[in-house]
């Protein structure tokens, strides 16, 4: 269980700093907390939706 979580975690954490964040919003963290702290709402919404989906999954 935990190696899935881990791979799960993993993949949200490559899509929120790859995928989902601009290089605007990464040049913006380094100057502001305000960015950082919204960095890490797309990371909560990522994961969120990704452990929402396999929840669903797991009970079909």
């Amino acid at each position: 269980m935990f190696r899935e979580y881990f791979i799960l975690f993993l993949l949200a954490h490559i899509l929120g700093d790859f995928y989902i964040q601009t290089a605007k919003t990464a040049e913006k963290k380094e100057k502001s907390m305000k960015w950082v702290l919204i960095h890490g709402l797309y990371y909560l919404v990522v994961m969120f939706l990704i452990i929402y989906f396999t929840k669903e999954r797991e009970k079909s």
